[in-house]
């Protein structure tokens, strides 16, 4: 183990630690660590050096002397820089990042409390530790910073309970435009009802220089980000977070807002109920306002819309390829997509993800096809919302054994009978499913019928008229001859009917006494 592995690790084991941590199980993990060195890692700050050298049997006097093994080590990096790319300030990259990374350790996760950390003067900012903001919140700790902001852990003096504050950097929001934007859609969201997987927006602010601030509950506990540091989680486990987030993400998604930065780093699992809450509303926006809106997001789980602007608005699909980004992510230990800055918009942009079960082949076929659907580039290609990804998710959940591997039916032969071009017809309905390319559902259907398939069969839902578009021989007559009606259900007498400039009427009118009575009139 690497000694910046282990400083890593004592720096998230510091800033998640309720006051000072208990170090007493920490170093057994690295016994061949040399003594010198872990009073090396202790002296990265003032109050972890006061507090926690004693743990060790230093005296705190020990670490500053000439003899100390501080004085002939190099210097430690600043813990509070948290690298991440994102379109609003992205630092520069590691110039050897591999297209497939090594895996994680597939163990469970291990559980870490809330982030917390001692709040310096933030010059760019500009609050400093135990002020109070309005005469009500008061700051105490910094919780997390990055390239759009600083999160703090704060008391709601008023309430009488902690809360979150976040203060987007001044440099973001010196448009006024931009920062009244901002404000609105923290409003949008302080109003959405209450979620089990969101963390809810409590009040907005500004401060004295011009800067806004949002107040939002604090949720105890680690990120999703920590916890895949420390090894990937189980199947079941990844399942019920991907459900948990799917369910934050309807919940969103049905009242036009768009998160723009689902992310690792935006989703903290509460240490009570171990529940996903998808966190950070920073950069949500709604759908009206996304073709004015900039670019915005961390670039490696971005979809591939939202890194270049294609004239049409962004909507709920945006964000779903990004959870696509983290369920591959604890399914298989790394990315599905690398490179440098430049790179990485490529590869988001066209090139296709390593399928899954490449880097895990005990991972479930259906999580695979699940993944790899959220991972389309198209959006008509993904799932149409976070309902539908529900639905597949508890699906899977239902099977008698999540590990068994599914028993491969025998290959039979299947016989194509060629047609020119003339229609197929539901005498070729056993091969033509084969033919039809791209995605299928848990039910092996082509995803290119399941529409209608789905929603012909939803009688009590179903629409009066529906339209296919497409050139002369593209196969829409093959799709519902062949593809569509003979998967609907037996109580539904599908017919397939040529329209004709001057039949259409009257075909339709002879053919519906043979199969149901008439709907009496609309009134």
């Amino acid at each position: 183990m690497s000694s910046s592995t282990v400083w890593a690790e004592l720096v998230s084991l510091w800033k998640n630690s309720h006051g000072v941590p208990d170090l007493t199980g920490f170093w057994p993990r690295y016994p061949n660590l040399p003594p010198a060195e872990r009073v090396r890692l202790l002296a990265w700050h003032e109050d972890c050096r006061q507090a926690l050298a004693a743990q060790l049997g230093v005296l705190v006097a020990d670490l500053t002397t000439p003899s100390s093994p501080l004085a002939h080590l190099p210097p430690l990096p600043d813990p509070d820089q948290v690298g991440e790319l994102s379109f609003l300030d992205p630092p520069e990259v590691d110039q050897a990042d591999p297209l497939v990374e090594t895996p994680r350790a597939i163990a469970p996760a291990a559980e870490t409390p809330a982030p917390i950390i001692p709040l310096p003067e933030s010059p760019e900012t500009g609050y400093v530790v135990s002020q109070i903001l309005d005469g009500r919140y008061r700051l105490d700790h910094q919780l997390g910073k990055g390239s759009f902001g600083e999160v703090s852990l704060g008391f709601d003096l008023l309430l009488q309970r902690p809360v979150a504050i976040k203060v987007p950097l001044p440099k973001w929001l010196a448009d006024p435009v931009a920062r009244e934007q901002y404000l609105e859609e923290a409003r949008t969201v302080a109003k959405l009802p209450t979620h089990p997987h969101l963390v809810p927006v409590y009040d907005v602010g500004r401060l004295s220089g011009g800067a806004v601030y949002v107040v939002s509950e604090y949720v105890p506990g680690a990120t999703l980000e920590a916890e895949l540091e420390q090894g990937l989680p189980t199947l079941e486990r990844a399942v019920a977070i991907l459900r948990g987030l799917a369910d934050a993400l309807l919940h969103l998604h049905c009242k036009d807002l768009i998160h723009r930065d689902v992310k690792p780093a935006n989703i903290l699992i509460e240490h009570a109920s171990r529940a996903p809450r998808l966190a950070d509303f920073g950069l949500a926006i709604r759908e009206d306002d996304s073709l004015a809106a900039r670019p915005a997001g961390t670039i490696a789980y971005s979809s591939p819309e939202q890194l270049v602007p294609t004239g049409l608005r962004l909507d709920g699909r945006s964000d779903l390829f990004s959870l696509g980004i983290i369920a591959y992510e604890m399914f298989t230990g790394t990315r599905p997509f690398h490179g440098k800055i430049s790179q990485l918009i490529q590869a988001l942009r066209f090139e296709s993800p390593r399928p899954p079960r490449e880097l895990r082949p005990d991972l479930p076929p259906e999580l695979e096809r699940i993944c790899l659907r959220l991972l389309q580039k198209r959006p008509s290609d993904r799932y149409d919302n976070a309902g539908e990804l529900l639905v597949d998710l508890e699906e899977w959940g239902r099977q008698p054994s999540l590990s068994a591997k599914p028993v491969e039916p025998d290959p039979i032969e299947l016989l194509v009978t060629p047609r020119g071009l003339r229609a197929f017809t539901q005498a070729d309905a056993q091969v033509f499913l084969e033919l039809l390319p791209g995605q299928r559902d848990r039910t092996g259907f082509p995803e290119c019928g399941a529409f209608w398939k789905n929603h012909l069969a939803a009688t009590s839902d179903t629409f009066r008229i529906g339209l296919v578009l497409g050139p002369s021989g593209s196969g829409k007559s093959s799709l519902f001859r062949a593809g569509v009606l003979p998967q609907l259900p037996p109580e539904i007498n599908g017919r397939s009917l040529e329209a004709t400039p001057d039949r259409t009427a009257s075909d339709l009118l002879r053919e519906r006494p043979h199969h149901g009575p008439a709907r009496p009139p609309r009134r």
